[in-house]
């Protein structure tokens, strides 16, 4: 009579084994509700100057949903900002847009004038298209 070697726990570890070889190896799939974005980036000057640790917010236009989808950039030292909406650097989706802008409430460098805070008066208008987006420079005046 041949007896097989006895493993202490093997059906557990195969188990186990089978039930982990699925994780993680797949991507979650695609959100249905994001939309695809493309690259966005500009500068913004004051008077001339770059406006440096500023917030660049993209308003859509287009999209009057309970949840318009919005994209955001932070002006670095040079002005210069990139947008992100799900993920940093991302971008933003197509379309067209109102854009607001707010400085750092401790940071007299990064002080907007409040017109530029409200989307009915900031007078700032873009469109994304769907490629790269090379924005001209937003012209801010005190």
């Amino acid at each position: 009579m041949h007896r097989k070697p006895s493993i202490p726990g093997g059906r557990v570890s195969v188990i186990a084994l089978l039930w982990c070889a699925g994780c993680g190896s797949a991507p979650p799939p695609a959100d249905p509700d994001k939309k695809a974005t493309f690259a966005v980036r500009g500068k913004v000057l004051l008077d001339g100057r770059p406006l440096p640790r500023a917030t660049v917010t993209f308003h859509p236009r287009d999209d009057a949903g309970p949840k318009p989808v919005r994209a955001y950039g932070k002006t670095d030292e040079t002005g210069s900002f990139q947008l992100s909406t799900y993920q940093p650097g991302d971008g933003a989706p197509a379309g067209r847009y109102t854009v607001t802008l707010h400085g750092d409430a401790d940071d007299a460098a990064s002080a907007v004038p409040a017109r530029y805070g409200r989307m009915e008066t900031s007078g700032l208008q873009v469109e994304v298209k769907q490629e790269t987006n090379e924005l001209p420079p937003f012209q801010l005046r005190r």
